[in-house]
């Protein structure tokens, strides 16, 4: 029986391989009669995605050569001075790779320091994953240029999230932290030259992406609460144009009661609560980085109503990023201020923005009805998990 079936998988595997070889010799001739058609017909939107620099790091050896010992390791390895437990993840995702297993090391806050060349190995592996796609997409630029079209097409290059390596004892994405909220934006109009080759201090977010889109292009799109976020367009005609408020929001959630996080070591971020169905979190993070500052509040999540419970949370992060200019990653929130005396102005006025941003705002949840909710129980395995003993012994 197990034969057959393996069998059927086999040749599906086998079929499946040749569309999928086909559609990678046939995608340039594709793109090809897209954008060729275009000339004659109608306009032509393309979404390119690339994984790398996403682990793992199947590149050709000379990418995986190029940083190995050049890269330089974390300058602040451990986790931020008074960070609650709630803010960190621990990543067992990287725990799984066989280098870190060969080297009888881990990335958990119970293991002992992963070792300098594996990590030295892990950065090499992600910067060279850039440089390659950094190729990858500059082939789809001149074959943009070839066909004629760089002067009449918009090109945006963004990314998803960001990702940690080693900062702040961190890798993977799953935390509220700037390293793994912020990612790169870079926008092209070929139609407004005043704004090409110039970068902007301006605190923007991916949900400005289709409303900026819908100006440029005079789409007619669904105004009002229908479509989050701010159009870019004046900005990208003026870079020293300042949206108000001028403040980016992102969200993360915890699943701090599921089977990993109560299973040795009891690490309670150990879960990276992805493809959870709504009613099992146990908390959401809800973060606002402003020009000078990222503040976070961790809210109890309640399971029967997919909401969070706005009265109770499990922690406030207050970082500064006075003096960052955005070329030093790993160098800011390095210590939590929200309870210093001198900054609770600060922490009442951005937690009013979070509220009107996601409380005022929200238009209820779909609530997953399949799966019982479990209750947040602060008192279980996830309590051992001190903040402080995370400093002493993350990486």
């Amino acid at each position: 029986y197990q034969r057959r079936v393996h069998g059927k998988q086999w040749y599906q595997r086998r079929v499946h391989g040749k569309q999928w070889y086909q559609r990678r010799v046939h995608g340039k001739q594709w793109y090809q009669r897209r954008v060729h058609g275009a000339n004659q017909t109608r306009s032509v939107a393309m979404f390119v995605g690339f994984h790398k620099p996403h682990p793992d790091w199947y590149l050709p050896q000379e990418y995986l050569d190029m940083y190995t010992d050049t890269l330089p390791l974390p300058v602040h390895k451990h986790a931020p001075v008074g960070m609650p437990a709630t803010a960190f993840y621990s990543c067992d995702y990287m725990q799984d790779h066989t280098d870190v297993q060969r080297s009888r090391h881990g990335i958990l806050p119970y293991k002992d320091r992963l070792p300098d060349d594996i990590q030295r190995k892990i950065r090499g592996g992600y910067a060279g994953g850039i440089t390659w796609t950094d190729r990858q997409i500059g082939k789809v630029l001149d074959e943009l240029k070839r066909l004629g079209h760089w002067n009449d097409t918009i090109v945006v290059f963004t990314s998803d999230h960001g990702w940690g390596l080693g900062e702040l004892g961190m890798f993977c994405k799953m935390a509220n932290f700037e390293l793994q909220t912020r990612v790169p934006m870079v926008i092209r109009v070929p139609w407004l030259p005043r704004g090409q080759g110039r970068r902007t201090t301006a605190a923007v977010e991916l949900v400005d992406m289709m409303p900026t889109l819908r100006d440029l292009l005079a789409l007619q799109l669904p105004e009002g609460d229908l479509l989050e976020g701010s159009s870019l367009a004046p900005l990208l005609d003026d870079p020293g144009w300042a949206p108000y408020p001028n403040a980016a929001f992102s969200q993360y959630p915890r699943c701090m009661n599921s089977t990993m996080a109560n299973s040795f070591p009891y690490t309670p971020n150990r879960d990276p609560c992805i493809g959870v169905p709504a009613n099992q979190f146990t908390h959401m993070g809800y973060t606002v980085r402003t020009t000078w500052w990222r503040y976070t509040e961790w809210f109890r999540w309640d399971g029967s109503v997919c909401r969070p419970g706005w009265a109770h949370s499990d922690g406030v992060e207050l970082y500064s990023h006075e003096g960052d200019d955005g070329s030093s990653f790993g160098m800011f929130e390095t210590a939590n201020h929200a309870a210093d005396a001198a900054n609770q102005d600060v922490v009442v006025r951005l937690r009013a923005m979070i509220l009107k941003e996601f409380k005022d705002r929200s238009t209820g949840n779909r609530c997953p009805r399949k799966l019982g909710v479990i209750p947040y129980d602060p008192n279980g395995a996830q309590s051992t998990a001190d903040p402080e003993d995370y400093r002493a012994r993350v990486l």
